[in-house]
């Protein structure tokens, strides 16, 4: 049922696409609920982290919900109401969005490092669990241009230093291979003067204006697991939120 060969979806992607087909042919129904994760693991072969990631995903996506004791039912698409999309999306995601491609100019990866006193606001007690504090430093932009330096702080067991092979890795892609499905819990939106770091990385002169994007996110375990700084060309990148709603009437967007 599932692509092993080589250069393949990964299978928590064919898992979820599989559901996700299952409930758009009608096969499964809203209201319903669809087989545990011991009986997916089963039917797919696969292990239970597998499972779990495909299931967080669509859960994420609104077209599942979980619920302790009960299990996992269908959404009706219908009646569901979505706000705002929750998923973090990394830098690669909205510039394919908008037709282009991400470059990353620079890239270092810091492991165990020491957590200043806002770090040990943020991360609490996760800091005391052994799990590895991470700073991953990057400059991304596309087409040549540099448009954002960033500050990306995980507090996490998974092991990013085997992971990052090289500047070019998708964070959030290894996250979510790795189990780790991360939500918005609240974003900041600022603007300052750059420092001489900030203008060194983006190419700025003293005294130019930086929007600074806040991002603090939490796992499917309601557990805050990355806290990011991004540092933006403003004139460069536009930052966008679409609601998605119910609206009588037509709407119509520049």
């Amino acid at each position: 049922m599932l692509d092993v060969s080589k250069g393949s979806k990964p299978l928590y992607m064919q898992i979820k696409e599989y559901i996700s087909n299952l409930i758009k042919e009608g096969k499964w129904k809203p209201g319903e609920l669809i087989p545990s994760e011991k009986e997916l693991q089963n039917m797919f072969n696969v292990s239970r982290i597998t499972v779990r990631q495909a299931i967080n995903e669509l859960v994420n996506e609104g077209a599942l919900a979980k619920k302790s004791g009960v299990g996992t039912r269908v959404l009706d698409p219908v009646s569901k109401v979505e706000k705002f999309s929750t998923i973090v999306k990394g830098f690669s995601h909205e510039m394919q969005e908008i037709g282009q491609n991400p470059q990353t100019f620079y890239a270092k990866l810091y492991v165990n490092i020491k957590p200043d006193e806002k770090l040990k606001a943020i991360f609490g007690e996760e800091l005391n669990k052994g799990k590895k504090l991470y700073r991953l430093d990057r400059v991304r932009g596309y087409d040549g241009k540099k448009i954002v330096f960033f500050k990306t702080f995980l507090c996490t067991n998974i092991d990013l230093e085997q992971k990052f092979t090289n500047k070019d890795f998708s964070l959030y892609k290894v996250l979510r291979e790795s189990g780790l499905i991360l939500s918005l819990l609240e974003e900041r939106i600022t603007a300052r003067t750059a420092d001489k770091r900030i203008c060194k990385h983006l190419n700025l002169s003293s005294g130019d204006t930086v929007l600074v994007r806040e991002r603090f996110a939490i796992d499917q375990n309601n557990v805050l697991a990355e806290y990011s700084i991004g540092y933006y060309v403003p004139e460069l990148y536009t930052y966008k939120i679409r609601l998605n709603h119910d609206f009588s009437g037509n709407i119509v967007l520049p």
